[in-house]
């Protein structure tokens, strides 16, 4: 039995609403979201976590309200728009935290 990529040691944070999650969700757990923000850090650890044949997770906080940590993804994808400040990025295999956790509980 093959095992598949490892796990990388950085994640992404961001706040998406939940009822977008929540779609997302209900679409097979994939999706492709546009931030007005420069993940110029992110995209570098992303970089080098596919040159070493790793998943790199994304964790969700809501955006409507003060909250925890409520899903978590895999990044396909993620791309900084130097002239707009913009970064795009894909995820695939949303799941929702069992109960949300602090975002005090990141490292």
């Amino acid at each position: 039995m093959e095992s598949g990529p490892s796990l990388s040691t950085y994640c992404v944070y961001t706040m998406r609403h939940t009822d977008c999650l929540v779609n997302a969700l209900q679409e097979g757990g994939v999706g492709t979201v546009t931030e007005n923000k420069r993940w110029v850090r992110g995209e570098e650890l992303f970089r080098q976590a596919r040159r070493n044949d790793e998943r790199m997770p994304v964790l969700f906080a809501p955006a409507e309200r003060d909250g925890g940590l409520i899903y978590y993804a895999f990044l396909n994808t993620v791309c900084v728009e130097d002239a707009d400040s913009k970064t795009t990025y894909s995820f695939s295999g949303l799941t929702p935290f069992d109960e949300e956790r602090p975002k005090s509980s990141l490292v």
